[in-house]
């Protein structure tokens, strides 16, 4: 009897719980103009949802079309009714819910919230209310998932009893619909009117007022009247209102569309991850146990490549045989599906194992609703594949990609390519790379592009990020050197920020495929964590030793110095003049002269400050250099130390800089002291120190291994005792004049610096420039972000021989491995305009007010020329 009951109880509960989940979802739309719709309905905003159902005026549910308020029992004209936020929002609703919508739109334009309250004498509430019990007498297994609100422009002047009115007008709805916690969602209106303010502010408080509701910001939309949106921002608006509503009733949201949803939105700066040919490492390549590993680990997106078989079917393979992955030989489409099948796969060893090769529409079924597949080798028979996609269900999975040209792949692929996601691909080394590229966004506008450079030498990567900003998603692979400029997986093996992070830093990559996954996910995982460290960031101003002037032509928006063990011994230097300003990093003395109890890098970094603060604006950089070389080589005259500086050249006064000129618009780097231009980012680490510090690493992890504790090498470093001979003797490699000596590099000795090995970039119309010494082990564009990297390598490797191998780590009673400094300045541009053509703009003509801007401007000039502008 036990057993029957409990049978019974868990029938009874299944029962239940089916019931509650058969439920579909019905949104409850009203406002005014702008839920109404105001704004142009365009091509794209034209197509039905499948996956949206609208009730229309006889009380049954049809396809959503727009506009959407035609059906509305309280609307104005329908000539009026165009686009509002409703068609995105079920759109987005559909596609991440995976499920049908279902609407009710009910809004009137110019209608103020009073005329919506129950028993007003416009009726309202009333009719709405019935179009509502319309939509739920039509379907009895619909229920009202949330109010969706935008309202406010006509209660612009009558705000003061807003949140009173607004409050009631909800409490009514949920009581009439029997829901007491029906979620509100409410919009903001159009920030662009001042006359909006008091309404605005009213409208910000709603979800503190309201219980159960949520705000939707409309920050960055903009209109296309006093009162409207636009149709971009409508767009945005119905996306926002998506989201919020995710947020509120904590819906569960499969993997795939969360990974689509990072996917189509070209502003998100979330890397995903695909996984070359799945998780080949630990099984099979082109396995469903790869794709499976792949999904386990975390990976976005899967790439595997297509075969047909003799007798038609899509298999996964590779190679154009099977002689190297199965147990088999020759090609696939001389054997049949059930020859194939009885082979067995080959792991990356050339093993047999136990597993099959497998058919795509089994990669489909394991991966739906869990990853994306991005098909290789699948365009020559693409008809058959859209069919299997069809068949399972999985159309929304599926990457395609081809570098053919955009117009071909319009007319062959058009009818697909609003099922099925579409990757073009375009190699920068190639002559035309720029013209393809725009070829793309104008004709497919693809939601990624994936690019390929065999050499950093390139420039085209960094003018790819400004041109598919906001646009779309740039792809690159790091399976080997030649397809990411060497910053490929066996560069981030030596050091993740150089490989995966200069992919993603410094070219905009949102998309990496690896041979590496999980390995890749880790670094990402870390670098969030880094990044979004929660510090106490007074010290940055109470431990600052550097105090940043007012300058003319370039505003200094971060600065932070500071020494590893006090302000005197410090020997990183910041310097702002009206036209230049350059961070110096004096070298760790390899000697032990010093000069008013100052050693070598402290002299050399205090000589090459006074050298920049008595450059004239317009010197170059070889001059520049040669100034502040001519003034250390004075002092070395001067206290009779040339001739034994010449002989030992480890002994010399030291010091790398990097210096922004603003007259030549230009920065030069001298030795490894690191800079960012607007996209670009060079730390010009030298080869010889990076062999240097694996060096102190392999000796130090002996000692670890002997017996050696972290404590016991903070007091005494055998790494840096084996390494220093080195580190002497390699001062004959500082401005080597020796053609194509690859260990040579410059710096700032008081001897000739060999002006070939000095990077020189151009500024060009980058707004910010950021200077730093190598004090920082990766440079970012905030201060905060430098610290919060520099605060995690010092916690988890404060001797810097593992997570970042220096010649140096953390000695006892220092702060860090190093001195540092941190300069971020952002530049003001000034734009100059022929006098008649400004007059023209402000529409002035009279002699006596063109005279006056002539005066004007002329004073102006001088002032620029004086280098007193002022920051207004």
């Amino acid at each position: 009897m036990k057993k029957i009951y409990i049978f019974l109880f868990l029938l009874v509960t299944t029962l239940v719980a089916s019931q509650a989940s058969a439920h579909k979802r019905l949104f409850i739309l009203l406002g005014q103009s702008n839920m109404s719709g105001r704004a142009p309905v365009e091509d794209a905003d034209m197509a039905a949802c499948q996956m949206v159902k609208l009730l229309n005026i006889d009380g049954h549910f049809e396809v959503a079309r727009n506009p959407l308020n035609r059906f509305s029992n309280i609307r104005k004209d329908i000539a009026m009714q165009k686009l509002g936020p409703g068609y995105t929002f079920a759109e987005t609703l559909s596609e991440q819910l995976q499920d049908t919508i279902f609407l009710v739109v009910n809004a009137r334009g110019g209608t103020a919230l009073e005329r919506f309250m129950k028993n007003d004498t416009a009726g309202y509430y009333e009719k709405t209310l019935f179009r509502i019990k319309q939509a739920l007498r039509e379907r009895p297994d619909l229920k009202p998932a949330a109010i969706i609100w935008h309202q406010g422009e006509s209660n612009r002047d009558d705000y003061q009893n807003y949140l009173n009115h607004l409050n009631t007008l909800v409490a009514d709805l949920r009581s009439d619909l029997g829901i007491p916690d029906l979620p509100f969602i409410a919009g903001e209106i159009g920030r662009w009117n001042p006359d909006y303010s008091h309404i605005v502010e009213k409208i910000a408080l709603i979800p503190d007022s309201i219980p159960y509701a949520g705000l939707v910001s409309s920050e960055g939309l903009t209109n296309i009247d006093e009162f409207h949106f636009d149709t971009r921002s409508q767009r945005e608006l119905g996306k926002r209102y998506a989201k919020k509503y995710l947020e509120l009733s904590e819906e569960k949201v499969s993997r795939l569309v969360q990974i689509r949803s990072k996917l189509f939105e070209p502003n998100s700066k979330e890397v995903l991850v695909a996984a070359h040919r799945g998780d080949w490492r630990n099984a099979c390549e082109n396995s469903l146990e790869a794709i499976e590993n792949a999904i386990q680990m975390g990976v976005d997106i899967v790439e595997i490549d297509l075969a047909r078989t003799k007798d038609g079917h899509l298999i996964l393979l590779h190679d154009k045989t099977l002689d190297r992955t199965t147990t088999g030989n020759g090609k696939p489409e001389d054997h049949t599906l059930a020859e194939i099948k009885a082979l067995r796969l080959r792991n990356g060893c050339h093993i047999k194992t136990i597993y099959k090769v497998p058919t795509l529409e089994e990669a489909l079924l394991t991966a739906k609703g869990k990853v994306m597949l991005n098909l290789d080798k699948a365009f020559d028979y693409f008809d058959q594949v859209y069919e299997l996609l069809e068949k399972t269900g999985t159309t929304n999975l599926v990457i395609m990609k081809s570098n053919a040209p955009a117009e071909d792949v319009k007319r062959d692929y058009g009818k697909y390519l609003d099922k099925v996601v579409f990757m073009p691909k375009v190699n920068l080394d190639e002559e035309d790379a720029v013209r393809k590229l725009n070829d793309y966004l104008r004709v497919l506008k693809p939601v990624a592009i994936e690019f390929k450079f065999a050499h950093d030498t390139n420039p085209l990567p960094y003018e790819v990020k400004k041109i598919m900003a906001g646009k779309s998603h740039i792809w690159y692979n790091t399976l080997w050197d030649t397809h990411a400029g060497g910053h490929d997986d066996d560069c981030s093996l030596a050091n993740r920020d150089k490989g995966y992070g200069y992919l993603i830093d410094n070219l905009g990559a949102t998309i990496l495929q690896t041979d590496r996954p999980a390995y890749l996910i880790d670094y990402l995982k870390h670098k969030s964590k880094v990044m979004d460290c929660k510090r106490d960031w007074t010290y940055l101003q109470s431990e600052n030793e550097f105090q940043a002037p007012s300058v003319p032509h370039f505003t200094v928006e971060e600065c932070f110095l500071k020494g590893k063990q006090s302000p005197q011994t410090n020997e990183d230097g910041i310097i702002v003049t009206p036209y230049f300003a350059a961070v110096i990093d004096g070298a760790t003395a390899k000697s032990t002269f010093t000069y008013e109890g100052k050693k070598t890098g402290r002299l050399a970094m205090e000589l090459a400050l006074e050298a920049i603060r008595d450059f004239p604006k317009d010197i170059d950089a070889a001059e520049a250099i040669c100034r502040i070389t001519e003034k250390m080589h004075n002092f070395y005259v001067e206290h009779n130390l040339l001739d034994e500086l010449k002989a030992e050249p480890g002994k010399r006064f030291t010091a790398n800089g990097v210096i922004y000129s603003y007259a030549r618009n230009e920065v030069w780097q001298v030795g490894d002291c690191q800079c960012i231009i607007g996209n670009l980012y060079s730390s010009n680490e030298k080869e010889i120190d990076a062999i240097m510090a694996n060096a102190r690493a392999v000796v130090n992890e002996v000692a670890l291994l002997n017996g050696a504790t972290v404590k016991d090498l903070e007091s005494h470093d055998p790494g840096r005792e084996f390494i220093y001979p080195f580190l002497q003797k390699q001062a004959v490699l500082q401005n080597c004049p020796v053609e194509e000596q690859r260990f040579a590099f410059p710096v700032f000795d008081g001897f000739p610096v060999q002006m070939k090995q000095v990077n020189i970039f151009p500024v060009g119309d980058a707004e910010e420039v950021v200077l730093s010494s190598d004090g920082y082990p990766h440079l970012y564009s905030t201060l905060h972000e430098s610290e919060c990297y520099l605060a995690d390598i010092l916690e988890k490797d404060p001797l810097c021989m593992r997570l970042y191998k220096s010649t140096k780590g953390i000695k006892k009673g220092n702060c860090s491995f190093d001195d540092r400094a941190y300069l971020r300045i952002k530049i003001k541009k000034i734009i100059f305009m022929d006098l008649e053509e400004l007059c023209d703009e402000l529409k002035i003509a009279s002699d006596c007010e063109y005279a006056l801007i002539e005066e004007s401007l002329v004073s102006y000039t001088k002032w620029v020329q004086a280098g007193e502008l002022l920051e207004d």
